[in-house]
């Protein structure tokens, strides 16, 4: 009965193993990450620099390219490290009720939870793709109108750009919209808005994975 128990435990453990994200699908998700994240920043610098008067166009140095893969990948991975999580617990779950209803595993449990993996896989790709497109535009926003704010303060369009400058002390960044989800801790803070030399003082968003706020650049 052991050696039985032992076979059928390594087949469920193989099983578990096919639907797991693969090295190439992980690569390939932090690569639409990276995308997403960029077109992102740059529409949000696009507007925030539209917002303070000067339109401008922001692309990424190389430098910049490298840390954007790095954290693309490391999202990539993080998501992967969910997802097997959320499987493995899936798998326990099913097994646990199918041995309940039927008092051991036999050997009709190992297509069944086949059929079930299937199942929760094919539901689960909505909740991927979900995860990457939120967590690109999320990130992409917020560092496109982070790097904008910082070249400003900076002094980088210090001088006047097609015959206008940017005035900083017209200038605010606010956190939006102005509202939270109910037992949100950012209640405390949505709505808020400080001058940009003052934007430091702002904390980070989004600040938690279902956070729903970003930066917004205010010109007086």
């Amino acid at each position: 009965m052991s050696t039985t128990n032992d076979k059928r435990q390594k087949q469920i453990e193989a099983l578990i193993i096919l639907y797991l994200l693969t090295d190439a699908e992980i690569n390939d998700m932090s690569v639409t990450i990276k995308i997403g994240m960029v077109a992102a920043m740059r529409a949000a610098y696009r507007w925030a620099s539209k917002q303070a008067g000067i339109a401008q166009e922001w692309f990424p140095s190389e430098a910049q390219k490298q840390a954007l893969e790095d954290r693309a990948l490391q999202q990539a991975q993080g998501i992967a490290e969910t997802y097997q999580s959320d499987l493995q617990g899936a798998t326990d779950k099913f097994l646990e009720a199918y041995e309940q209803a039927n008092g051991a595993l036999d050997d009709n449990a190992l297509p069944q939870l086949q059929d079930m993996l299937q199942e929760w896989t094919d539901a689960r790709n909505q909740w991927k793709s979900e995860e990457v497109a939120s967590y690109s535009v999320d990130q992409g926003a917020t560092d496109g109108t982070l790097g904008f704010v910082d070249d400003v303060l900076d002094g980088e369009y210090d001088v006047e750009l097609d015959n206008v400058s940017v005035d900083i002390n017209s200038l605010w960044l606010g956190i939006m919209p102005d509202y939270a989800l109910s037992n949100d801790e950012c209640n405390d803070w949505a709505g808020m808005m400080v001058p940009l030399l003052e934007a430091g003082s702002l904390p980070y968003v989004p600040a938690h994975p279902s956070c729903i706020h970003t930066y917004c650049l205010i010109n007086e």
